[in-house]
């Protein structure tokens, strides 16, 4: 039996390094999904813990197997964080929200100071029974939990239609959370407890492969809801906010092709809001492979209308749009005399663009000098001003 709760362990495990390994390949990811990596990550540490041999791990890292313990403190606040961030509610800021993270930092610190101390007085000061250790754990899933269920049904009676689908699946996100990680703090508790007699608790663990395998299986089935949020706030919200309005000179006539369109012009305005919120803070045109399909999805629309609202409001098609922000993150790498070393095609390449040629002539429209004559006019430029 227990050979097969560590064959379900590795697959977990193995599955769980690639979807990791996806994460950290993303360009376009955003804090929220850096909390979900996390999260990742501290499961499988978890499961790598179980798969080694007690005695081995025991023998070689004493105090990582100890702190395996302290574990369950932190998905509450990692679930939490990514939760918060992925609906747009706030930024997690390290100087007020390292509270979050100070039980687990208070027993972790705890274990370490049991493992390494000869004192007797300081022994029985850190040495907390685990049924403590496990109550604490268990208000702490509880309460998380419990709060992202709450905050989540708000949203969802509140948001539009471009926030409803991320919503519903944050909500299955956190079900199934709350029954990964309280099995993982019961499987503790009685591991550690009742230990060597009911190993049967291991299988509790295999829980984490079922979670690994649904966010693995949602990435394929939804990537748009992976990869990015839809637009966390409705363009009526917006303060000050503005529907671009292009220039007078630019102004055409309205394509013909979306004269039977149904999008309204309040629609359009909440799509660009929502595209400006995702070039602002995605920065998704630094993929070369970004095509109007993903960038819809990104979004939170389809790429009828998101193509809609950038030709008719914008006044240009969606390859000028994205090169347009790929110039300028160009012309920022270009001016920056710390980047003197790098190659122009280097740039042209981390800007978004997957030609050197169509990056020269981009530039060159758009700029009016070539990226080689620009990046010697901005040299001359700071040299001038270091005088």
């Amino acid at each position: 039996m227990n050979q097969l709760n560590i064959f379900i362990l590795a697959f977990g495990a193995l599955q769980g390094v690639l979807l990791s390994a996806f994460m950290l390949g993303k360009k376009t990811y955003r804090t929220a999904h850096l909390f979900l990596l996390l999260f990742l990550l501290t499961l499988l540490l978890q499961v790598v813990l179980k798969i080694a041999t007690k005695m081995w791990v025991m023998e070689h890292l004493p105090v990582a197997y100890m702190i395996s313990y302290e574990l369950p403190f932190l998905y509450g606040p990692l679930l939490f964080f990514f939760v918060q961030n992925a609906t747009g509610r706030r930024a997690c800021s390290i100087k007020y929200d390292l509270w979050h993270f100070s039980p687990f930092l208070f027993f972790g610190l705890a274990d370490f100071i049991l493992y390494t101390t000869d004192n007797i007085l300081i022994y029985r000061m850190f040495d907390i029974k685990q049924s403590y250790v496990f109550y604490g754990q268990i208000i702490s899933l509880t309460g998380y939990h419990w709060y992202c269920f709450r905050y989540l049904l708000q949203q969802t009676h509140s948001a539009n239609t471009f926030q409803q689908e991320k919503i519903q699946w944050l909500r299955r996100h956190t079900l199934l959370s709350a029954i990964v990680t309280f099995s993982i703090a019961v499987g503790l508790f009685l591991m550690y407890t009742v230990y060597p007699r009911f190993m049967e608790a291991r299988f509790l663990f295999a829980s984490i492969t079922i979670y690994i395998y649904w966010v693995s299986y949602e990435v394929l089935r939804r990537p748009d809801l992976f990869s990015a949020s839809p637009a966390e706030i409705p363009y009526s919200s917006q303060a000050g906010y503005q529907p671009p309005v292009p220039d007078a000179s630019l102004r055409v006539e309205t394509p013909r092709k979306y004269h039977n369109s149904t999008l309204k012009a309040a629609d359009i305005d909440a799509i660009l809001v929502a595209l400006n919120h995702v070039m602002q803070h995605q920065r998704p045109y630094l993929s070369p492979e970004l095509s109007i399909d993903t960038l819809a999805a990104l979004v939170g629309t389809n790429r009828h209308n998101l193509s809609q609202a950038i030709n008719e409001r914008l006044q240009k098609n969606f390859y000028d749009y994205l090169n347009e922000y790929r110039v300028r993150a160009a012309r920022a790498h270009l001016a920056d005399p710390g980047n003197d070393h790098l190659k122009i095609a280097a740039i042209a390449y981390d800007a978004g663009f997957n030609s050197l040629s169509t990056f020269n002539d981009v530039f060159k429209k758009l700029t009016g000098h070539t990226p080689s004559a620009f990046r010697s006019l901005a040299q001359n430029s700071y040299q001038n001003s270091q005088v």
